[in-house]
């Protein structure tokens, strides 16, 4: 049976992702309950982002670059005397990451650039901050909650995303730029492992009023 090429098409779900909040805790830090599949990240009646908890740390600004997340899918492959392509492929492991760069020069933002627990910022992030490389014990060895939202859209219009790493880690840092021309910007990279509570590495939703139907959830 033949066909033709015209498609029913519609756009509404063409994603620009214009605002953003990015925050983080310590992972395991008592009192912070993180999301599940169960509970879910949005609100059942509203349908938006559910608040985060408290003694989560908002980061600040973004650049417009926004977010880059990875995921690398390494396999192996099997083959015989009998044959020239493989007779099998196994995936051995899965890895994600999530990288962005960082706006402000805050508390915040310069405890984790030395790799700091959460627990070891500042009371505000628009507190003064003093680090020396050289005194740091354990930097960048410390494990973290890492919790991301975004909105596309506005009102009865508006979608959102959530995206929580269960349990993450600094694996890189980016050279800083300090100059006339350009803000100072702090970017890292986040790995995801998994989390031995859940069994899970990250967990990513979408919801919002301007979605047809909708998630529910374990009260």
């Amino acid at each position: 049976m033949a066909t033709d090429l015209d498609m029913t098409l519609t756009d509404t779900q063409v994603r620009k992702w214009g605002r953003a909040r990015v925050g983080i805790s310590d992972y395991g830090a008592a009192g912070i309950t993180v999301p599940t599949a169960a509970s879910g990240l949005f609100d059942g009646t509203s349908f938006k982002p559910k608040a985060w908890p408290a003694g989560v740390k908002e980061l600040g600004y973004v650049t417009t670059d926004g977010f880059t997340a990875g995921r690398s899918i390494s396999t192996s492959d099997t083959t015989m005397l009998q044959s020239k392509v493989p007779v099998r492929s196994d995936v051995e492991s899965i890895t994600h990451t999530i990288k962005f760069a960082l706006g402000e020069a805050n508390n915040f933002v310069n405890a984790l650039y030395h790799g700091q627990a959460v627990s070891t910022f500042g009371a505000n992030k628009d507190a003064a901050w003093l680090y020396s490389d050289d005194e740091i014990s354990g930097a960048y060895e410390n494990e973290y909650v890492l919790w991301l939202y975004f909105v596309d859209g506005s009102g009865s219009r508006a979608v959102y995303r959530g995206e929580i790493g269960y349990r993450v880690k600094i694996t890189a840092v980016d050279d800083r730029s300090l100059k006339r021309t350009d803000p100072e910007v702090f970017g890292f990279t986040f790995g995801a492992y998994g989390d031995p509570v859940t069994g899970k590495s990250i967990l990513r939703g979408q919801d919002g009023p301007g979605l047809t139907t909708h998630l529910t959830y374990t009260p």
